[in-house]
C-alpha cells in the first residue's frame, strides 16, 4: 500500500505499508542478525577536510496494525534536493 497524505505546508507525509510477506522476511532477517556482525561489515571512517559526517534515521513503526516506514517527500520550493524523497537526520 501506497499513501501520501497532504499537510497545510508543500511537503507530503509519505507511508509504505509493508505487505506481510515481505513483513516476515524483514522480521527473519533482523532475529538473524547480530549487532557485532551489523559493525563488522560496515566501518565508519573519519571524513575528509571536504566531507561532511551525517547520519539518517529510518523509522520503523506500526500503522493500523502493518510495519510502515516513516519518510518525507521534500517540497519543490526548496532551493537544494527538492522533491526528492528525504528521512529524519542531519549532521553530527
Amino acid at each position: 500500500m501506497y499513501e501520501i497524505s497532504k499537510r497545510w505546508s508543500s511537503t507530503a507525509i509519505c507511508r509504505i505499508a509493508l505487505d506481510e510477506q515481505l513483513r516476515e522476511q524483514f522480521c527473519e532477517r533482523l532475529k538473524q542478525q547480530s549487532m557485532d556482525s551489523i559493525r563488522s561489515r560496515h566501518s565508519i571512517h573519519g571524513s575528509s577536510s571536504n566531507e561532511r559526517d551525517s547520519a539518517v534515521l529510518i523509522p520503523l513503526i506500526h500503522i493500523d496494525e502493518s510495519p510502515s516506514i516513516i519518510f518525507t517527500h521534500r517540497s519543490l520550493l526548496l532551493n537544494g534536493h527538492r522533491g526528492e524523497v528525504s528521512f529524519p537526520g542531519g549532521r553530527l
